[in-house]
């Protein structure tokens, strides 16, 4: 589960991991529009 994965990376991995799915939202959402 996603708690689980931010027990284990602390707050420096959560936050690497929120961007990594922000970023991933982004280029769903430019291919969407091409």
């Amino acid at each position: 589960s996603t708690e689980s994965v931010g027990q284990i990376g602390g707050k420096i991995g959560g936050s690497m991991v929120r961007e990594m799915i922000r970023l991933a939202q982004q280029q769903l959402v430019d291919q969407e529009r091409q």
